[in-house]
């Protein structure tokens, strides 16, 4: 495409630009003169090609009824019935796990005062916010069903005297929880990285959203 450099300030614009976009001034009548450059090949002009609407763009405030329609899931992308909803992750860091040693309610208590909670306004689809609530209610269940499953495998085992019930018990409670949480991953927003400071969700459309922890 011919281009026409300002001779007031040098900025190079297009040659169907009627004025210099920083300084204002006519170009009109140097447009011919740009058209007759011998190393520029003529093309259409620039007006006659329809460039794609651009991403859209979520900074975590609400938004206008007719503006949600334009928004993407943060979960699986689509773009029906988008509502803004509350998304909360905590962040415990991962050495407090290391006072299991110390005992369960030390863990507990540290878990309370140094995990990091965020609180965000998301764009949900109706089917990804339904998964989200059931995995909310899915992940404090499998913390239980965990306990109580390795409390009844010590129990089952010493009562059987049969160290292999007890570990089958055991294998069972703990798979159950993996597959819980693994299942929980699968259908909230995927979190690329948290830590106590920070908080990336990965979104299938416009890429990663960054929230900072206030």
């Amino acid at each position: 495409m011919s281009s026409i450099k300002c001779p007031q300030c040098g900025l190079v614009n297009f040659s169907t630009a009627p004025e210099c976009k920083r300084c204002k001034i006519a170009l009109n009548e140097l447009a011919p003169i740009a058209g007759q450059r011998n190393y520029q090949s003529p093309v259409r002009d620039f007006r006659d090609f329809q460039m794609p609407p651009p991403p859209p763009v979520f900074h975590g405030q609400n938004v206008s009824p007719g503006q949600q329609q334009r928004l993407n899931c943060i979960t699986c992308g689509g773009t029906h019935q988008i509502s803004i909803q509350t998304f909360q992750k905590d962040y415990v860091p991962p050495v407090v796990y290391l006072g299991i040693f110390l005992g369960l309610l030390p863990v507990l208590i540290l878990i309370l005062i140094l995990r990091t909670r965020y609180r965000v306004e998301v764009p949900f689809c109706p089917v990804c916010s339904k998964n989200y609530r059931l995995a909310n209610y899915l992940i404090p269940f499998s913390g239980i069903g965990f306990l109580c499953g390795l409390v009844l495998s010590m129990v089952a085992g010493i009562a059987a005297d049969s160290l292999m019930i007890g570990l089958f018990l055991l294998a069972l409670s703990s798979g159950l929880y993996v597959f819980i949480h693994r299942y929980s991953l699968r259908i909230s927003p995927k979190i690329k990285k948290i830590n106590g400071k920070q908080m990336i969700i990965k979104t299938p459309v416009i890429g990663d959203l960054c929230f900072d922890k206030k």
